[in-house]
């Protein structure tokens, strides 16, 4: 699957997703909207890409911001992950050098000994 058409089916199962926790139907959102009802489904099913001004009317009818149409589960775990990273190094760059090397071969021992 293409980055477009990825984007496409993470795009459409979150307006879904969005769409069925207010309880609307396709056809309530799309006049909401102003698209037509097919037009949401194909929206919905990754068939047909959005243009920007397809995802403004979505945001208004949906009383959302930009940014929580665009909050894909899939991308949030990957950042959340990335995250956890983040925060081992912010916590390991206060330590003196001494101390990181430390915590690295606790690290090494503990998932030694997970895997062994």
């Amino acid at each position: 699957m293409s980055k477009k058409s990825e984007i496409a089916r993470l795009l459409g199962e979150r307006i879904k997703e969005i769409r069925t926790a207010r309880g609307l139907t396709q056809e309530e959102l799309g006049h909401l909207a102003n698209l037509h009802p097919s037009h949401m489904g194909q929206i919905e099913r990754a068939e047909r890409i959005v243009s920007v001004e397809t995802v403004e009317k979505l945001v208004h009818a949906l009383d959302i911001s930009y940014e929580e149409i665009f909050e894909f589960a899939e991308v949030n775990r990957k950042h959340k992950e990335s995250s956890i990273m983040l925060e081992i190094f912010d916590e390991l760059s206060k330590q003196s050098v001494a101390d990181q090397k430390f915590a690295l071969s606790i690290l090494k021992s503990m998932f030694d000994w997970k895997n062994g």
